[in-house]
């Protein structure tokens, strides 16, 4: 798999996250709620600039401007899945 370096905080990215096997785990609202509040609380905290997303049953796609993205993105995913295991 190919890693990408943001280069310029004003630039758009699109990115797709996956689950392990395409498994379905996006069934519930209060599943939808954690990305959802994760999203708002990069965009509050961290620079984040969403222009939007998609959250699907077993992926999600975000396009955004980064602001401080990648530390951010490592510690909210770091939360998330955490938040997310805590459903299962």
């Amino acid at each position: 798999m190919k890693h990408y370096k943001i280069q310029d905080d004003t630039n758009v990215y699109f990115s797709t996250c996956t689950i392990v096997q395409w498994q379905r785990i996006f069934k519930e609202e209060k599943h939808f709620r954690i990305i959802i509040d994760s999203l708002n609380y990069c965009t509050e905290n961290k620079g984040l600039y969403v222009i939007g997303y998609v959250i699907m049953l077993n992926h999600l796609h975000l396009s955004a401007r980064p602001g401080i993205l990648p530390r951010a993105q490592l510690e909210r995913a770091s939360a998330l899945s955490c938040d997310l295991e805590k459903q299962y």
